[in-house]
């Protein structure tokens, strides 16, 4: 391509992971000319990567291992774990944050169903069913009986992807499209518009090997992870010197990931054949709070799971975790002088959005002369409380079923916040939907309040999460603002 060729599309793609990769393919045949942009190229290489590097203010999340900067994105290395947002997450609740999603869970419940066909979860007899109640049913039928089950405890069921790589999966089909072109090694430096900064008019891209070119397109969507995309909006500040999207100090803001670790041991009584979440098939399940119980105490989403220690069952014996009926079986031997008897206790904690968790522009320089990022990441003590009341009502319930007994090792929120460090790499939060521009960066459509051709497909859009893994969302809303941009375009 030469240097300083104007590319022009009804739709621009900033991004080549699981939401770029989705529009691209939705937009396929639909008449619209379609121009995605990705930073790398086909594999990794580290002068790509080095682009994405960004520091952390206190040196405790270790961002730069979050992302991957070539086609395909993240897709490239995760762990293929599955499942949709619960209904409570969409609503508002108020101990958890100031607003709700401004989509229902129904808005998304077909796109679910084709996200889970383009991240391959297998068509078994399940039919990917993630219905708590279907799974309890399931299990009576297997014979095995489902311990905590009530209307303070139930289940939350996962499916696993392959997983799919997108860009190994949907590489040729992309190539051979007619009316999508795909352009490697291509940064987007920033967004540029009209004189009232409502409208996206061109788009400066470079490359690392000294290209410059520009785009310019009717519909333009940013469809990188929730660090980047915060940093595009940012480093857009021609017309708007906080960056776009941002005149309400919002972009960059309320950044969260998945708090995950062991905090207890539980001592496991003689029990019956007695089901305690693991692997069925290819799902897994986990024991969380009925929505009900965390309302009445307003905790924040945790799902727990009871792993064994290496006298027990092996934790991922057969890539299975959690206490099944077999395993239980297998501890009980401890009360005869054989297996231990004791299983951690994991959670997955959902976590709360703070505005001081929040990413911003350092002045710090890229190979292409671009701001780094700077994490500056937060958790609200709230986290700390929650966790422990949840295994205080888990305790107590194990308790009633015979189960055993749980050690809780959660003394303080200082001992907290180091004595669980996992994350899960899951960026999410920082342009989050909201109806009010003053409250989020993006509407329930996706397009940046105040703008009138800016969209954002990302995890970064979400604006609380539960303990669901965030790339089937991801997938779903692509494929819901696919149709948006359609029925627009038309």
């Amino acid at each position: 391509m030469q240097r300083d060729t104007v590319l022009r599309a009804d739709v621009l793609v900033i991004g080549a992971g699981a939401a770029g990769i989705t529009i691209a393919r939705s937009l396929a045949g639909s008449s619209a000319k379609v121009i995605v942009l990705e930073s790398g190229g086909l594999e990794a290489d580290d002068a790509t990567q080095a682009l994405a590097h960004a520091t952390e203010a206190h040196d405790e999340y270790p961002v730069d291992l979050t992302r991957l900067r070539f086609f395909g994105g993240t897709t490239n290395h995760w762990g293929g774990w599955c499942r949709p947002m619960d209904p409570w997450v969409f609503e508002h609740r108020p101990w958890v944050s100031d607003v709700g999603w401004p989509i229902g869970a129904g808005a998304l419940l077909d796109y679910y169903r084709a996200a889970g066909e383009i991240v391959e979860l297998p068509t078994d007899p399940t039919g990917w069913q993630w219905d708590w109640r279907y799974w309890r049913k399931q299990l009576r039928k297997w014979g095995y009986d489902v311990l905590l089950d009530n209307d303070t405890v139930g289940g939350a069921m996962f499916r696993f992807s392959p997983p799919t790589r997108f860009g190994a999966k949907y590489r040729a089909e992309l190539r051979d499209a007619r009316d999508v072109t795909v352009v490697l090694n291509a940064n987007a430096l920033e967004l540029r518009t009209d004189a009232s900064a409502v409208h996206v008019t061109e788009v400066p891209v470079a490359t690392l090997a000294g290209n410059r070119f520009t785009v310019e397109a009717r519909e333009v969507v940013v469809a990188v992870g929730a660090l980047e995309v915060p940093r595009l909006l940012l480093l857009s500040d021609s017309t708007r010197p906080k960056g776009l999207g941002n005149d309400n100090d919002l972009v960059g803001r309320y950044f969260m990931d998945h708090i995950e670790g062991s905090v207890g041991t539980l001592e496991l009584a003689d029990l019956p054949k007695g089901y305690m979440g693991g692997v069925l098939g290819n799902g897994r399940a986990m024991l969380a709070l009925t929505p009900a119980a965390m309302q009445r105490d307003e905790l924040l989403g945790c799902a727990v799971t009871f792993d064994t220690d290496d006298n027990g069952v092996a934790k991922y014996a057969d890539d299975a975790t959690g206490v099944a009926a077999t395993g239980v079986g297998k501890l009980r031997t401890g009360h005869a002088g054989g297996a231990s008897t004791s299983v951690d206790v994991h959670v997955r904690a959902e976590p709360k959005p703070m505005a001081t968790s929040r990413v911003v522009l350092t002045d710090e320089r890229d190979a292409l002369g671009q701001r780094r990022l700077e994490l500056q990441y937060a958790r609200s003590p709230d986290i700390q409380s929650s966790i422990q009341r949840t295994l205080e009502v888990f305790a107590r319930e194990l308790g009633r079923a015979g189960a055993g007994r749980m050690r809780i090792d959660l003394d303080d929120t200082e001992k907290t916040r180091f004595e669980i460090p996992t994350v899960g790499f899951h960026l999410m939060g920082t342009t989050r939907m909201a109806n009010d521009p003053k409250r989020g960066v993006v509407d329930g459509d996706l397009l940046v309040h105040g703008m009138d051709n800016l969209y954002v497909a990302s995890s970064s859009v979400f604006p609380t999460v539960g303990y669901s893994n965030p790339t089937l969302t991801i997938v779903a809303l692509a494929l819901r603002l696919a149709d948006h941009l359609k029925a627009k375009l038309r």
